[in-house]
Parts: C-alpha cells; structure tokens; sequence
C-alpha cells in the first residue's frame, strides 16, 4: 500500500499508499528503496518539497516493500513529475522546484506561448 508523503507521517519512511493524481495538478513520486544511502536524502528532499510547494502532492513509493515501479525506473532514488521521469539520483533541490513550476504553468488547462 502507498500513501501520500507528508512530512507529519514518520519522517516520510511510511510513504506507502497508491499516489492519486488529481486533474490539473502537479504530482511528484519519489521512489526510494529502505537502505538506500541516497534514498535518505530523497526522502528529505520530498519534505522540502512539501514545505516550499504545498499546493503539490508528493508521494514516497519505497520499493522495499515489493511494489513494482515502472518500467522507466532502472535505479532509486527516482524522481517522477507529472508522469515523467525527471531524475534518476538526486537533483538539486532548486532544479527541483524549477521543474515543478513549469509544469504548474501545464495544469491548468491552457496553453502557454
């Protein structure tokens, strides 16, 4: 089962809950795996997410706990935005958070030029 990180559960390692994604708007999924050195930063980076942009849903998928992550997924932490993968190891946190503001720019139902 998958759940919605939120930095209030657990410290983010029970993140376990099938993500949903609502219409128009942004989801990120981080995958990580329970011993995994770079994983732990990910999970801190998934909080700084939810502190900076709370209007995103975030979720933690931790394969540790037998879930199968798609096919793009060749390595954790693996960073997923909207759909698509956006990293493979840990991107800079404010790389991050530019690529979440352009896809808020994509949510809303209209075109940008």
């Amino acid at each position: 089962m998958r759940q919605s990180c939120h930095p209030k559960v657990d410290g983010n390692r029970g993140c376990t809950k099938k993500p949903e994604m609502a219409r128009n708007s942004v989801t990120l999924i981080i995958y990580v795996l329970k011993d995994c050195l770079g994983c732990e930063r990910a999970r801190r980076t998934a909080c700084a997410v939810r502190e900076r942009a709370p209007d995103i849903q975030v979720d933690l998928v931790d394969l540790s706990e037998g879930h199968s992550p798609p096919n793009s997924i060749f390595g954790v932490p693996a960073y997923v935005l909207n759909g698509q993968v956006v990293s493979h190891g840990n991107p800079r946190l404010e790389t991050l958070l530019e690529m979440i503001a352009s896809q808020r720019g994509h949510t809303d139902g209209h075109e940008h030029n």
